[in-house]
């Protein structure tokens, strides 16, 4: 994708925010039909992801890096591609690949470590049709128990909303990083489709969020 593309994609989500019903300067996702539908992969689909940044509460931004995510085939395998579009210091990043397997109820990604938006998972597998383990809520930047406990853990959580700067998901199934990993919290949110890779470093907030 050219940078061209990505300043249609940024101009695109300020007219959604300034022409939204919702609320005023808030961003939902909405996938396209063929966005990479995590839960019924299929070769050809592609999604976009906006890069965004910010300090709990503050200095909110997307940064204008744009990820796309596209679903190749090689032999019997699912392969997914990462290509990073231009930063803000003018470096083309090389392509990312890595399986991915299609199962019943589940993906399974054997190894996410040079993904962008999978690396901090602790598990192989993203299930869809299992009950959540947890209901969460959002306490500041941070998805937390019912006890406000920070949520790190094996369990499958869900969350009502989420919000963050201009963005917001709803609904969605959430999981999180390994306890201790790199002292980060970090999470996946997803249905049938990722909207959302979101990490915190000590109050250094940076993610992906799914634009189409």
């Amino acid at each position: 994708m050219t940078v061209l593309r990505t300043a249609q994609i940024i101009l695109l989500l300020f007219i959604t925010i300034a022409c939204s019903d919702d609320e005023p300067f808030t961003i939902i996702s909405t996938p396209s039909e063929n966005s990479v539908r995590l839960s019924a992969i299929e070769v050809g689909q592609k999604s976009t992801f906006l890069r965004y940044t910010a300090e709990c509460g503050d200095n909110f931004e997307f940064t204008g890096d744009s990820l796309y995510l596209s679903v190749f085939q090689s032999d019997n395998a699912f392969i997914f591609e990462e290509k990073i579009s231009e930063s803000s210091f003018g470096v083309q990043a090389s392509p990312i690949r890595y399986e991915v397997q299609k199962k019943e109820g589940y993906l399974l990604i054997p190894d996410r470590s040079a993904s962008a938006l999978f690396f901090f998972y602790g598990n192989d597998t993203i299930f869809f049709n299992k009950p959540a383990d947890v209901q969460l809520r959002q306490e500041n930047c941070k998805l937390v128990y019912p006890s406000s406990d920070v949520f790190i853990g094996e369990e499958i959580g869900q969350v009502d909303m989420y919000q963050l700067g201009s963005l917001r998901v709803i609904q969605k199934t959430a999981v999180s990083c390994v306890p201790g990993f790199m002292n980060m919290d970090a999470y996946l949110m997803y249905d049938e489709y990722l909207y959302l890779s979101h990490s915190d470093i000590g109050g250094q907030i940076s993610g992906w969020f799914l634009v189409q």
